[in-house]
């Protein structure tokens, strides 16, 4: 969830949503991908994202018993609850300092 307290409620509820996120979390990293406008997934213990298929999630909470409807899960998807994620942003932020040589003009020399 973004750092802001807009929709934060107090930990203690138990509703479908509060379920299907401690699932979620437990088990996956989920971003929202702001180039590509994709969701985007990964297990915790992996370091290789893929695009989230809906479906797959939704099958995979029904038989983990969580009994999420198909519009509640996208609704939940497409919250603030998934964080956003900008690459191109994120490469820049961390790229060390610039250490003031000029690679280019040693190059045209």
């Amino acid at each position: 969830m973004k750092n802001n307290q807009l929709y934060h409620i107090e930990k203690g509820t138990n509703t479908v949503f509060d379920k299907t996120l401690e699932y979620i979390n437990n088990k996956y990293n989920l971003r929202f991908n702001t180039i590509s406008l994709d969701y985007e997934i990964k297990l915790k213990e992996s370091n290789d994202w893929s695009v989230l298929n809906l479906n797959s999630l939704l099958i995979e909470l029904t038989r983990a018993s969580i009994k999420i409807t198909p519009q509640k899960l996208e609704i939940l998807i497409r919250s603030d609850f998934i964080k956003s994620y900008n690459p191109i942003k994120e490469y820049f932020e961390k790229l060390e300092d610039w250490d003031g040589n000029d690679y280019i003009k040693e190059l045209t020399n």
